[in-house]
């Protein structure tokens, strides 16, 4: 890593964590909360069909690389659930407001990411490039965790309309740096998004383990190989080791 000059940071499972019980409960409170909106609905009925809409678009994302967003996911459940309503409904804004309010609760920081960003700040450039639809709650949880203060820049998905490992995300990244592709390093924890991507980009990647290892996180779907060239750090500290600096 001697010629790397900036580090990009994938977001969930590399910086942050979901803890999955306040996960489920901000879903199991989305029917309260369209009813409070004026939605008169049956709560299981409801997240059958809800969660069918998002499996729909998600994967249909993933295909194409270009994002998608919560208000097309809510809105088609809600229509198939007998109320016509558009995307860019008022009501389904303030619910998808709500929700996220509830599911910011959820996000936590992994052990010691503050630490290891501060210490890199003093010889990188760093950036993050996160695959998320709904923009504003990550940048509303962002300065709450801490991380605002060490990222030179933030790149959502849902606002850049792109995702990773789609090559308009990483070309973001690597604009935004104003470096040479072999200049920069990425770390995150999905194989496909994270490590294809910043390969096929011709930035040079780092698999984090830690997420996989200790918060339970498990793939929702096959995952494509890792090659045993790419460095992989199960901590911190490795990473820092990694990159020159230690104890």
């Amino acid at each position: 890593m001697r010629d790397i000059r900036a580090i990009g940071f994938d977001l969930f499972g590399t910086l942050i964590y979901v803890n999955n019980r306040n996960r489920e409960e901000a879903r199991r409170k989305l029917p309260g909360i369209l009813r409070d909106n004026g939605f008169a609905l049956e709560a299981e009925p409801f997240l059958e069909i809800y969660l069918a809409s998002v499996k729909k678009f998600t994967e249909q994302a993933r295909r194409d690389h270009v994002e998608t967003h919560n208000r097309y996911w809510l809105s088609e459940a809600l229509r198939q659930s007998g109320f016509p309503v558009s995307p860019a409904d008022p009501r389904v804004e303030r619910v998808i407001e709500a929700y996220f309010r509830e599911f910011n609760s959820s996000l936590a920081l992994l052990p010691g990411t503050l630490e290891m960003l501060a210490s890199l700040r003093q010889r990188y450039r760093l950036g993050l490039l996160s695959n998320f639809t709904h923009a504003p709650a990550i940048r509303e949880a962002l300065p709450r965790l801490g991380l605002y203060r060490f990222l030179d820049f933030i790149l959502i998905s849902g606002e850049i309309g792109h995702r990773k490992p789609g090559a308009v995300a990483f070309s973001r990244l690597i604009e935004n740096f104003g470096l040479p592709e072999e200049q920069i390093a990425f770390v995150g924890d999905d194989p496909r998004s994270d490590i294809q991507g910043a390969l096929a980009a011709g930035i040079r990647p780092v698999w984090t383990l830690y997420s996989r290892r200790h918060n339970g996180w498990q793939p929702e779907e096959p995952e494509p190989p890792v090659d045993s060239a790419i460095p992989r750090v199960e901590n911190w500290e490795e990473l820092l080791s990694l990159f020159g600096i230690g104890p």
